[in-house]
């Protein structure tokens, strides 16, 4: 028997695949060590997703991130740079851990407006 253990959490949207208005996927991120570190990204986003989040995102001028951020999963495709206040969202995640990112994509479960 195989069971999967997955999780809530809690992560920063730091870039996302597609545009600011209707972001395919989220490319995610988590203060490890002081620092603000990608850590994985999610499935690709519902649409009505996509118009919740896009409602949020603005683009980034000065960012903590590489100009050009990897997107996680999708080698040789690159995320635009999320900005403005950050934005939290609550996604499900394995347990699956490698160098302190997550080796699965996540699935967005909803913004988190109250952090």
């Amino acid at each position: 028997m195989k069971a999967k253990i997955r999780d809530t959490a809690d992560a920063l949207v730091g870039a996302v695949v597609g545009t600011l208005e209707r972001p395919k996927r989220l490319v995610l991120g988590r203060f490890i060590d002081g620092q603000l570190r990608i850590v994985g990204s999610t499935h690709e986003l519902r649409p009505a997703h996509q118009v919740e989040v896009g409602a949020l995102l603005v683009t980034a001028d000065e960012h903590p991130w590489p100009p050009s951020s990897p997107s996680h999963g999708h080698p040789g495709t690159d995320a635009d740079r999320a900005g403005g206040a950050a934005i939290t969202v609550e996604v499900v995640a394995d347990q699956a851990l490698a160098a302190g990112r997550w080796r699965h994509t996540t699935r967005f479960v909803r913004t988190r407006l109250d952090m």
